[in-house]
This record gives C-alpha cells, structure tokens and sequence, in this order.
C-alpha cells in the first residue's frame, strides 16, 4: 500500500507542476512522465510523506507521544504495546476528518500569512480543509438520519430481540 500510494502522490505532483508551467496537451502528458521518471528530491520527499500518512506510519505529534509513553515502560514496553504509532495514527485521522481537524486549518492559515509562498502550506490547508469538510458532512448526515429513525446501528439477528426492538421502537 505504501509503494502505491507513493507513486500516486508522484503523478499527482507531476501533473500539478506541467500544468503549473503552463504546458498543455501533448506537452504537458510528456511534462509530467518526465517528472515521474526523475522526480525531484522534494517531489521524493513529498510523495514520503504523503505514502506514510495512507498507511499510518507518519510521525505525527500523537504518534510521537504514544511511542514516548510506550518507552517509559522500558524494554517491557515494546512487548506491551507493539503498536503504538498505527493506532495513534488512526485516532490522529478521525480527528483529521472531524470539525476539530479545522484548528489546523486555522493555525495553518495563520502560518502561511507570514510565509504566503509557502506552496507545501497552501497543499496541507487545502487537503486538510477537505478532509474536515468531508469527515464533518458524512456526520452531519448519519447524525440527522439517525435522529429521524432513518438510520439505525446493526439489526440483532435473532427473532426474539427483533420482536423485543420492533415493540420498544
């Protein structure tokens, strides 16, 4: 999963920066295999990042702290928590593609009114205003559904408890 979501974040910068050279058709295709070919150390860099934030291998800051607390249990801490960065990392993405993922939106945007050609802080704010945006509007969505009744969580599979639900409402 790593190596493909590297190579896609690759295509997806290359194709950025051909059209960002003003090239078109034909020449921006041939643009953009050239890149993908022999991409730049900070296309490299950036396609890094971007494959381990898909897999959750990034060493993001609750990452860090979960691998920091697993190691005040010494040696016997590895075999008591193995897997501290995937888990930290997944919670790390719920809060990504929640209403609280826009306080780095926020704080992002007050970055980048220091540094405003700072194009690696305009792709984070964009990509992470999307993923708020997104995460918050499928909540929304089951959160009214489920309040209508249009929604439910897992139906039991035995008669009994269905008869028992369907008679409580």
């Amino acid at each position: 999963f790593r190596g493909v979501s590297f190579q896609r974040s690759l295509e997806e910068q290359a194709r950025v920066l051909a059209r960002s050279e003003g090239l078109s058709g034909a020449a921006r295709g041939a643009r953009a295999r050239e890149l993908i070919d022999t991409p730049t150390d900070e296309m490299v860099a950036r396609a890094i990042g971007d494959s381990e934030y898909a897999v959750f291998q990034d060493n993001s800051e609750l990452a860090k702290a979960a691998i920091s607390a697993r190691g005040m249990f010494g040696p016997l801490g590895q075999y008591l928590f193995p897997f501290a960065k995937t888990p930290a990392n997944i919670a790390d993405r719920i809060i990504d593609y929640s209403p609280a993922g826009m306080l780095s939106v926020l704080n992002d945007t007050r970055k980048l009114l220091k540094d405003p050609a700072n194009r690696a802080l305009h792709k984070k704010i964009v990509e992470n205003a999307g993923r708020s945006s997104v995460g918050t509007t499928a909540m929304l969505i089951g959160g009214l559904l489920a309040s209508e009744g249009k929604m439910t969580g897992l139906y039991p599979t035995d008669r009994k408890t269905q008869d028992q639900w369907r008679a409580t409402g």
